[in-house]
């Protein structure tokens, strides 16, 4: 059936869509996390220049390449997180290599009542239990059939050598074949009540998608305004924290704080950050989601 093959397609596209939004966000993760361990190459650095000139002390140093190796141990998870993602990716394409992503444009979500509108219409999974319920009507329309007479035509060709009085050399022969059916134990209104069931069960399956659609986009709406909310909020606080590990870094070069200030603020800038990366990924699914609940993605209709 054309409409299953269409919702096939689409499940694939969404699959495909969702590992190219992960391959994007471990990149950005990869990003933060290598940020993060040049702040604390440098901290370390400048933490061993100064307990070699006699200025620092040895905790200082060992506090600085803890955290070094902590953030070193980051990036490697997420370089490995990063080609599982890009190995997914590829495998989902059907390549033979792992493909890489960039930042996409994501085409702007309609309002509410025309995304509910739209997923009626656009939406393949919609128009499969549509084709369901038509297929389903169709032969239940077709019960007359199973009362009326049946007429057979046959026709043959025949050869005998040697012929007789009665058959020829040559020949054909044909038949017509009537049946009229009296009698099948109840065969054909187990059918037609068969097939009822079956338009009744489509018809519900449709009904209840519509509800599901609609619940499906009002869900997307409220998850979509929600992670716009929670990207404004992580970014501030990034923005918050890298504030504090600049203040922190200037306090601790001047000697009024321990490294112990500075390290917990590369933690809470390190933190921040990834979770900000998070909550890009977070609000790129959520319009996703969206996009694909209206039945604008994919646009199997071009």
């Amino acid at each position: 059936m054309r409409s299953n093959r269409a919702d096939v397609q689409r499940q694939i596209a969404l699959a495909v869509a969702r590992a190219y939004l992960l391959v994007v966000s471990q990149k950005r993760v990869l990003e933060v996390s290598e940020n993060a361990r040049v702040t604390a190459e440098a901290h370390f650095e400048y933490s061993r220049i100064r307990h070699d000139g006699g200025l620092g002390n040895l905790v200082d140093v060992v506090r600085a390449e803890q955290e070094l190796a902590t953030d070193e141990g980051i990036v490697e998870s997420s370089r490995t997180a990063l080609v599982k993602a890009r190995e997914a990716l590829g495998l989902l394409v059907g390549t033979q290599t792992a493909i890489d992503a960039e930042e996409p444009s994501l085409a702007t979500p309609p309002p509410l009542p025309q995304a509910q509108n739209e997923a009626e219409s656009r939406r393949t999974d919609m128009q499969l239990l549509r084709d369901r319920l038509h297929a389903a009507q169709h032969s239940e329309s077709l019960n007359w059939t199973a009362y009326m007479p049946l007429l057979a035509a046959m026709a043959q060709p025949f050869y005998q050598n040697p012929p007789t009085l009665t058959f020829p050399l040559t020949g054909w022969q044909a038949q017509l074949l009537l049946t009229v059916p009296l009698y099948d134990g109840g065969l054909r209104y187990g059918q037609r009540d068969e097939r009822a069931a079956m338009t009744m069960e489509a018809r519900a399956n449709l009904e209840g998608g519509l509800r599901q659609i609609r619940s499906e986009v009002r869900a997307a709406f409220d998850t979509a305004m929600r992670a716009e909310a929670s990207l404004a909020s992580a970014q501030r606080a990034a923005r918050l924290a890298a504030r504090a590990l600049e203040l922190a870094t200037v306090a601790y070069r001047a000697g009024a704080t321990s490294n112990l200030e500075m390290i917990d603020a590369e933690r809470r800038s390190r933190d921040a950050a990834i979770q900000s990366a998070v909550a890009e990924d977070g609000l790129r699914q959520a319009r996703l989601d969206l996009l694909a609940a209206s039945g604008r993605f994919p646009d199997l209709q071009q």
